[in-house]
């Protein structure tokens, strides 16, 4: 059955006029919305810098991921780089909204109109934002919002006018959801994928590293389960046949569709209850941090209001920031997405039409996502690092 709360209904069916679907993570929604709008071997449009699990809900679901240009100046799609030719192979284009940043979502929505192609909006990294006077989460065919970002809760929702698709959703959760398999049905699966289509002395390899020293060689300073190990093995091969476990795999050991109990939703639907004063307060910091950070801001050179997850800044100190951050000021630096997702899977598993890889690779190298929460560290290092440099 479909855990509801009349709260989070109210706030979304008020704030962006749809209906939602709960779901236990944003991850979890995309694959949904993935099975029930695409069938197997469909072509979806998507930027190479975003969350590698977007990449793998796609592969879950059959799916064939078509990596375009980004914008420069906000690091999602750049609507004018896509040919006529890569809009009429594809069946659909999901917007990434880097970090809080909007796409420039009626362009592509009109677009896909055209054409007859689905829009899905990822809305993981997004709150309260409008881009061109229209709400973003509202304006494709789908989206998907996330609570663990902003909220810091459990679960996320799947919007949609569409009906239908909200209650084949339903039923992807009800089928799917809850699922939360042991490390070794994990293995029993891959094995027998293994044994089927690859030889069998790779899957011998995997479990030797897996119960072996594995985990303490590779992580020595952090205590994982025998998914996270997985997870890490398998990334690199996306084989055809292996794909379809991904939607398994978790990160942290949390499993992505296991659904909350009634006191986490009762927790989700009191967050609510503050979520403009939340927002508020997130804009204030990151003002605050525009303000102070001598860094250069990379924003929507469109129109768009947004409050940022995390404030994106161009550095080519990147690396070394990150380094003192965690060793200095114990802060770990978070949504790096580098390399692009075009270095990271295998090249027969996607298709490339970007026609500038060269700004993507410029972009995922020296983008610092900064906290504003962590502001005072952030610049406490930025201006060390610069004293060092000047030197």
């Amino acid at each position: 059955m479909a855990i509801k709360s009349n709260k989070i209904d109210d706030y979304f069916l008020s704030f962006y006029g749809r209906k939602n679907v709960f779901v236990p993570s944003g991850r979890f929604g995309l694959y949904a919305i993935f099975k029930c709008l695409f069938s197997p071997g469909d072509r979806v449009i998507i930027s190479p810098v975003t969350c590698k699990s977007v990449i793998l809900a796609l592969f879950s679901s059959g799916l064939i991921p078509v990596f375009v240009d980004i914008d420069e100046n906000s690091g999602n799609i750049d609507v004018e780089k896509i040919s006529d030719r890569v809009l009429s192979d594809a069946r659909g284009i999901v917007t990434t909204n880097l970090y809080g940043t909007p796409d420039r979502a009626r362009e592509i929505r009109d677009r896909c109109r055209r054409r007859g192609l689905f829009l899905i909006e990822d809305c993981c990294h997004i709150v309260d934002a409008k881009t061109e006077g229209l709400r973003v989460g509202s304006i494709g065919d789908a989206a998907v919002f996330s609570f663990s970002k902003f909220l810091k809760c459990y679960g996320g929702v799947v919007l949609s006018s569409n009906l239908n698709l909200l209650n084949e959703v339903s039923r992807v959760v009800e089928r799917e959801g809850c699922r939360t398999p042991t490390s070794e049905s994990l293995i029993e699966s891959l094995k027998s994928s293994l044994i089927r289509n690859t030889s069998g002395q790779y899957f011998k390899k995997i479990c030797k590293e897996i119960h072996g020293k594995f985990s303490t060689s590779l992580y020595p300073n952090k205590k994982l389960h025998t998914k996270d190990i997985l997870y890490d093995l398998l990334t690199p091969l996306e084989t055809a046949s292996l794909l379809p476990y991904h939607k398994w795999l978790s990160y942290s050991g949390k499993p992505f569709d296991k659904m909350p109990s009634k006191g986490v939703m009762k927790k989700n639907a009191s967050a609510f209850d503050s979520i403009n004063e939340m927002v508020c307060s997130k804009k204030c910091l990151n003002n605050e941090l525009i303000r102070m950070c001598p860094l250069e801001l990379k924003k929507a050179k469109y129109e768009a209001e947004y409050c940022n997850l995390v404030v994106p800044y161009y550095t080519k100190d990147r690396n070394g920031i990150i380094q003192k951050m965690e060793q200095e000021k114990g802060v770990e630096v978070w949504y790096i997405y580098d390399p692009p997702l075009d270095l990271v899977f295998d090249k027969n598993s996607f298709v490339n039409e970007q026609i500038a890889p060269e700004i993507t690779k410029e972009w995922t190298s020296h983008i610092l996502p900064i906290n504003s929460e962590f502001a005072d560290d952030y610049l406490d290092v930025i201006n060390s690092v610069a004293k060092k440099c000047t030197a």
